[in-house]
């Protein structure tokens, strides 16, 4: 099983990779010529003194010395690598809080539903938290190159997108998702549009999504008592969003997270 790593936060590359602005490029540039040329310098005083006093061979001093670049390069290198691997390390050391680990098929095939707003915005994709969140017990000052958000953030950016600050809310929003929030109203629209305005979308939809025509005008027919499918799509979504980030604000417990979405 491959290292259960996520990108870093708010950027798109698969794992974490070293970033000047964590302010780490001075240090580890003085770090590495310092551990390279110490012990290089206190080899070549103590076997210059020994070959002056003929205790050893020209070519050992010489080779002496090439062992002690050798050594000085590779405990600079391991140096660096600690410090540029530092995202790697507090992205395990916040994993550790609560025993993360990849998701079962089922888990991963819904969050990928939620890729195409997430992606752009360097979100998550392999657990719950789509961001470093203080919900999992990390204290975000505890973290240097971690952006850990913490409850009032998560709780403000709900207020603002959703008007949910609460448990009962939270709920009572999910209710209207499942039942067609949006794609209620969609569906109205749809029923007003001139005949030709809505073959011409169902046509756009077909060519976008390479499925037959049929197929697509099937998913604009109610079914069950549901909104037709197409559309509730768009609700179904928001239940994945909205599960995540009020888990993440505190507000439900990760299991009815996982329930609804």
């Amino acid at each position: 099983m491959k290292e259960f790593i996520q990108n870093h936060p708010g950027e798109k590359d698969a794992s974490p990779r070293y970033n000047p602005q964590d302010g780490n490029s001075v240090t580890a540039g003085w770090a590495y010529f310092v551990l390279a040329c110490v012990p290089v310098i206190i080899t070549y005083a103590v076997l210059n003194r020994l070959k002056e006093i003929n205790k050893i061979e020209t070519w050992m001093h010489y080779a002496g010395v090439l062992l002690a670049l050798a050594f000085g390069a590779f405990l600079g290198s391991f140096f660096i690598r600690k410090i540029t691997r530092k995202r790697i390390s507090e992205q395990k050391r916040y994993y550790k809080l609560y025993g993360a680990n990849w998701l079962p098929k089922e888990k991963q095939e819904a969050l990928q539903l939620d890729a195409p707003d997430a992606y752009p915005l360097g979100e998550w994709l392999e657990t719950l938290e789509y961001w470093p969140c203080e919900a999992r017990g990390a204290k975000p000052e505890d973290f240097k190159t971690f952006l850990v958000t913490t409850k009032e953030e998560r709780l403000i950016s709900n207020d603002e997108s959703w008007g949910v600050l609460t448990e009962r809310s939270y709920h009572e929003t999910i209710d209207k998702l499942f039942n067609g929030m949006h794609s209620r109203l969609f569906a109205a629209d749809k029923t007003l549009m001139q005949a030709d305005t809505k073959q011409k979308m169902i046509n756009r939809i077909a060519e976008l999504t390479q499925l037959p025509e049929s197929y697509v005008q099937s998913c604009w027919q109610p079914k069950d008592n549901r909104p037709p499918q197409l559309l509730w799509g768009f609700d179904l979504n928001r239940v994945i969003e909205l599960s995540r980030t009020s888990f993440m604000a505190g507000l439900i417990s990760e299991e009815t997270a996982w329930e609804n979405i």
